[in-house]
């Protein structure tokens, strides 16, 4: 598939929207500040914060992901443009370290956290999402490249396992995340029993930051804030509830 016909594949869905609200609204008093971001996909999160101002470095595993990147807001951000390249960004240079629906892909999410964090700057702040609850992992999981789902107690042990203190966790997406991935997996749960998915594990991973599915697709005109406005007022109410299907989690580098 080409670089145009896999960015067209890509548009915001609902969880998304929810998701990008809920880390809007987390980080709405933070001053700009300097970026790493690891796993940027898109780099529609990214945008949105440089659109406030921040500046930054953006890291991505796949030479067609970097391309996405570079197009989408390399006008703005830098880029680590080698594979595999990570040792060469600087350490202790950055005030904000970001990863998105990222260490979900990681079967060494300690490992994989405490690199990245040897590029924050001491006291920096962290802030990622991850999809939530254990016991929701299911076929939208799988044909995604998922290697877990996270609890709220886990996830703040991560944290604390990688240097980080002042651990704020949310959970977001009630109740219209559920009812998405609850769709997804009667969808893919179905399409998985028709036939083998031949792509490897990082293909599906990579897939899942860049390509968005069929039937996301064809209700992506309808899907916005303004429309989904209720929902985001609804999601709001919930945060420090376990109902919803995604955390958002902020702390800061001891």
């Amino acid at each position: 598939m080409s670089e145009a016909a896999t960015e067209a594949r890509w548009r915001p869905t609902p969880k998304f929207i929810l998701r990008l609200a809920c880390i809007e609204e987390l980080t709405a008093g933070w001053p700009p500040g300097r970026f790493v971001e690891a796993g940027a996909g898109t780099g529609t999160v990214t945008r949105s914060f440089l659109d406030r101002g921040f500046t930054g470095t953006c890291y991505d595993i796949t030479p067609e992901t970097r391309d996405i990147i570079r197009r989408n807001i390399a006008d703005k951000a830098d880029l680590v443009d080698v594979p595999e390249s990570s040792d060469d960004i600087a350490h202790d240079s950055y005030d904000f370290l970001f990863a998105f629906e990222v260490l979900e892909h990681v079967e060494d999410d300690v490992g994989a956290l405490t690199q990245w964090t040897q590029w924050l700057r001491p006291h920096g702040r962290l802030l990622i999402s991850v999809p939530a609850h254990q016991r929701k992992y299911g076929p939208a999981d799988a044909n995604v490249g998922h290697v877990r789902r996270y609890e709220r107690t886990g996830l703040e042990s991560l944290l604390t396992a990688a240097g980080y203190v002042d651990v704020e966790v949310r959970n977001y997406g009630f109740p219209l995340g559920n009812l998405s991935r609850l769709t997804q997996n009667l969808v893919d749960g179905k399409l998985r029993r028709g036939a083998d998915d031949e792509r490897s594990f990082t293909e599906r991973s990579v897939d899942s930051g860049v390509k968005t599915s069929s039937g996301a697709l064809r209700i992506a005109p309808l899907v916005n804030e303004r429309t989904l406005a209720p929902f985001l007022a609804i999601q709001r109410r919930f945060y420090r509830r376990e109902l919803g299907d995604g955390f958002v989690a902020t702390a800061r580098k001891a």
